[in-house]
């Protein structure tokens, strides 16, 4: 379909799951966006689904994501997988669609967004965990998408890592530190987009998170002395007063679920293609191609 190529990133949205089954919520927010982008692709994938692409694409990383226990981990490879040769947005099932993604898809050839500057306050270090990987978008072949994947082959290979390291944010973090200095093509690059208009809430379910905005920003201790950007961040959280919705220039609001899902799955789950009958996955598009 031509018109699914017309923009440097390819009007596809991605989104995995252990299954085929999704929570409640879930299915309202995968809604939310396929209602905002009726003319784009909508690919869902499923451990099975990641096999068999893998098998046929990417061999080399199939012990990997075979290896993975973590549900997390093998979906954070997938997803660099999947952008790599598809492109398009890969997005976790824990985000809400606010606005139609159009313009972003025609602007850069691949970015990520910062995380909330919130959760910069846990960290001693408050450059810490930039980049929050909830939301990944390039086109397809990309090579930061491979840097990603080499180094993700190479800490497996050497040492077992807890998620955020071995896979997620902080693994993109060092990744696009690392890409960025070999000054890539024009066509190439990453664009590392602020907060406020992919993360801009914060994971309140985060007691670190929670325990830091109290001790730096509600009850800060005067001994304690905050550097500049820590000041700010406080600044902009007492302006908000507590509030912690999205701002007016969000695109998607994120809602920081544990394992990317949604915990009332045992509940009541649906079918993702009763959700949206077009679903696509690798094994029922047509032999995989893109």
């Amino acid at each position: 379909n031509s018109s699914i190529h017309e923009y440097l990133i390819p009007k596809r949205i991605h989104q995995a799951w252990i299954s085929n089954e999704v929570g409640h919520m879930s299915s309202i927010w995968i809604k939310s966006c396929l209602s905002l982008h009726p003319d784009w692709e909508y690919w869902f994938w499923t451990p099975a689904e990641a096999n068999a692409f893998l098998k046929q694409y990417y061999p080399d990383s199939l012990p990997v994501y075979e290896s993975f226990r973590d549900s997390a981990q093998s979906e954070d490879l997938l997803r660099y997988l999947v952008l790599h040769h598809y492109g398009g947005f890969f997005i976790d099932l824990d985000m809400k669609c606010l606005k139609p993604l159009d313009p972003w898809a025609a602007m850069y050839s691949c970015f990520v967004s910062k995380e909330p500057y919130e959760h910069l306050l846990q960290y001693d270090n408050s450059t810490i965990h930039t980049v929050a990987n909830g939301l990944v978008v390039c086109k397809a072949g990309h090579p930061f998408l491979m840097d990603a994947v080499k180094r993700i082959q190479t800490l497996h290979r050497e040492n077992k890592l807890p998620p955020l390291n071995s896979t997620g944010s902080t693994l993109l973090t060092q990744v696009l530190k690392t890409y960025e200095a070999t000054k890539p093509d024009v066509n190439d690059q990453v664009k590392l987009i602020p907060p406020k208009y992919f993360m801009s809430t914060f994971d309140e379910s985060n007691v670190d998170v929670i325990r830091a905005l109290k001790t730096k920003c509600d009850e800060p201790n005067p001994q304690v002395r905050l550097h500049t950007n820590e000041k700010n961040i406080c600044k902009a959280y007492r302006r908000r007063k507590g509030d912690n919705s999205p701002s007016n220039d969000s695109y998607t609001n994120h809602f920081w679920l544990p394992l990317h899902g949604d915990n009332s799955k045992r509940l009541y789950t649906v079918s993702i293609f009763s959700v949206n009958p077009k679903t696509k996955t690798f094994r029922n598009s047509v032999s995989g191609s893109s």
